[in-house]
């Protein structure tokens, strides 16, 4: 699946928080789990110390065409890792920028935990579907929202809330989708 050349440019930042209210939080940070502005390294500037690892990916242009501040990955063996002991396995909300320049290998922009129910993942085509996909493993929980034009080539906002009874799927700032149900 790794196998084609994929470059894909990944977040200006990358956010997690926890919802704790069902209201609408008065201030960025309530809630705020880790954030990653990547500005030349994986730190978490949160103040919770979750930072990352860079493996392999190259430092590269944001969408606001400043050097340094995202990562561009080849699709093999480069990625970002990071303790998942404290992110979120309950309600949730995480919110990161992508630009994909191609989607037939299927990529993941962001997964955590370990496991089967306890995990979660971003990605595209992840089961060879066209489309966004939201899930847990081993079956747990799974949202697909499919696309009629593959999302490549340009920078995209993803924000996924969860919660106890629904999920929210969002696309560049409109709701896309909403599926009710547990996570």
């Amino acid at each position: 699946m790794f196998m084609k050349s994929l470059r894909i440019i990944l977040v200006a930042f990358v956010t997690m928080a926890v919802l704790r209210y069902a209201q609408a939080q008065s201030f960025v940070t309530n809630g705020l789990v880790a954030y990653y502005p990547l500005n030349g390294n994986a730190k978490d500037v949160s103040g919770n110390g979750i930072n990352g690892t860079v493996v392999s990916a190259v430092p590269a242009k944001d969408r606001f065409g400043t050097n340094n501040h995202c990562y561009s990955f080849n699709g093999n063996a480069q990625y970002i890792y990071a303790a998942a002991d404290s992110l979120p396995s309950g309600p949730r909300t995480i919110s990161l920028w992508f630009k994909a320049n191609e989607v037939d290998i299927r990529p993941v922009f962001l997964g955590y935990g370990g496991g089967c129910g306890s995990s979660y993942w971003m990605g595209l085509n992840l089961g060879g579907v066209a489309s966004y996909t939201v899930g847990t493993h081993c079956g747990g929980y799974e949202l697909d929202v499919p696309y009629t034009v593959p999302p490549t080539n340009a920078w995209n906002h993803w924000v996924v809330v969860m919660n106890a009874t629904e999920t929210i799927f969002y696309l560049n700032g409109r709701s896309e989708e909403r599926r009710v149900g547990k996570e």
